[in-house]
């Protein structure tokens, strides 16, 4: 295999590997709207009673944004990112492929740059 192969193969698995995190994500995500939803409900039966059903609403209001709009981001950036890089990611391949294959030497040797003032 060649370099260009394995930047390919790599890409490709990166990509499955998020198609399969936004998957695990979905019963979170089901999960999520059933308990918001509960809470709403038993909250909206208790501040009936209590009088105070605007906080009540607030409360209900912040756990659906948590625990439903959270999960639903993820899936979409999982899902977008996975899609992206399994239809072949050209941009990120021609990216990893910039690498250079041999070291360079940073410190010494004969044609090391020199770094100082400039003479006048």
């Amino acid at each position: 295999m060649n370099r260009q192969q394995i930047t390919w193969l790599i890409v490709r698995a990166f990509g499955l590997y998020l198609l399969v995190q936004a998957f695990l994500l979905v019963p979170e995500l089901l999960a999520g709207l059933f308990t918001a939803r509960y809470y709403s409900n038993v909250l909206s039966s208790l501040g009936s009673e209590r009088g105070t059903i605007g906080s009540s609403y607030r409360v209900a209001t912040s756990m659906y944004r948590t625990l439903a709009v959270a999960p639903l981001v993820r899936i979409i950036l999982y899902s977008a990112v996975g899609i992206y890089m399994l239809r072949g990611g050209r941009f990120l391949v021609r990216l990893l492929e910039r690498v250079p294959d041999t070291a360079t030497d940073v410190g010494g040797g004969e044609h090391a740059q020199q770094i100082g003032r400039e003479p006048r």
